[in-house]
């Protein structure tokens, strides 16, 4: 019989942890915690904040992540920060905590560098991830659970998402999801918010949807977003909104470079369109843009052709989910 989700933990107790401001992580760990029937610990009150507000269903709770109090009661910590796990590992070694063991969730899929270490299992979307990574480790093709949470409880999600797009008239929606400055990927935010904001047709909506992540090193930047040009009733810039799903169901066009979100978008097979000078195999599935005027230029190009490729690209990465 092939392992799915509960028939790979029976031998664990898990909890899952989320340490720091990186409430982007509870659209990932909140929908798998409800699966497993396991608690979610935060120690940041911001994160838990607003993961009361989008995951009621989760069994949250704020506290000081105490290792040793944690290794009384469960063997095996659920993350979704790959380096964690050696770190925490080496930390239970100098408490002579031998029985723990660490398991991967990612947040999201991306054309990044997957590369994985010292995890006792990997959980992977899809076949996509098991062909590039090709672990040496245990994994799990756990499948789409996030989308099948979205799904579970969708009346809830999209009672939220039409809250936080009230303003908007019902007209297409373009959302801008541009990924952040790391080792890896440069980010498109800086040279492309202004003029996305200021050039937007009156009969499209905008959502721009900031990556916690250049809030934290780039504050400057992202608060001159947050606060540019608020007369505009068709432009929403999303900061501490966590959801990826809900609000994907609500765009009819993706713009972005290199962030997980496009792959999560493929489900939908919508347009995509791409900005960044470095080509990522993603990019084959919409229209590389060279500049936001280039990108207002083909807005009704609804790219017949790539349907079949976007649809094919989705199921490479996102196997079925089985709980």
């Amino acid at each position: 019989m092939k392992p799915t989700l509960k028939t790979s933990f029976t031998s664990y107790k898990p909890i899952a942890l989320i340490s720091g401001p990186f409430f982007h992580h509870l659209d990932h760990l909140a929908p798998l915690c409800h699966f497993l029937n396991c608690p979610l610990i935060v120690d940041d009150k911001e994160t838990y904040t607003l993961g009361l507000k989008y995951y009621p269903e989760v069994d949250l709770h704020l506290a000081t992540i105490d290792l040793r109090e944690i290794s009384n009661h469960y063997n095996m910590i659920i993350l979704s920060t790959k380096y964690a796990a050696g770190e925490l590992a080496e930390a239970y070694k100098a408490m002579n905590i031998h029985h723990m063991r660490f398991c991967f969730c990612p947040h999201g899929w991306s054309d990044k560098n997957p590369h994985q270490e010292n995890q006792d299992l990997l959980l992977f979307y899809g076949e996509r991830q098991k062909d590039l990574i090709q672990s040496k480790e245990t994994y799990l093709i756990v499948g789409n659970f996030r989308l099948a949470y979205y799904e579970k409880f969708q009346s809830h999600f999209n009672s939220l998402i039409g809250l936080e797009l009230s303003s908007f008239s019902n007209q297409k929606t373009i959302l801008y999801a541009p990924t952040w400055n790391d080792h890896e990927t440069a980010t498109t935010f800086f040279e492309s918010w202004k003029g996305l904001i200021s050039y937007i047709p009156d009969n499209y909506n905008l959502v721009i949807k900031l990556h916690p992540l250049l809030e934290k090193h780039y504050p400057a930047h992202a608060y001159s977003a947050l606060s540019y040009d608020l007369s505009k009733p068709n432009v929403r810039v999303l900061f501490e909104m966590p959801l990826i799903y809900p609000l994907l169901n609500r765009i009819d066009i993706y713009l972005g470079d290199y962030s997980a979100i496009g792959y999560d978008f493929l489900y939908f097979n919508r347009p995509l369109f791409f900005l960044g000078s470095r080509p990522a195999p993603l990019h084959e599935c919409g229209l590389k843009v060279s500049s936001v005027e280039e990108f207002f230029q083909n807005l009704s190009n609804e790219q017949p052709a790539l349907k079949e490729k976007r649809s094919k690209e989705y199921h490479y990465t996102f196997s079925p989910f089985q709980i």
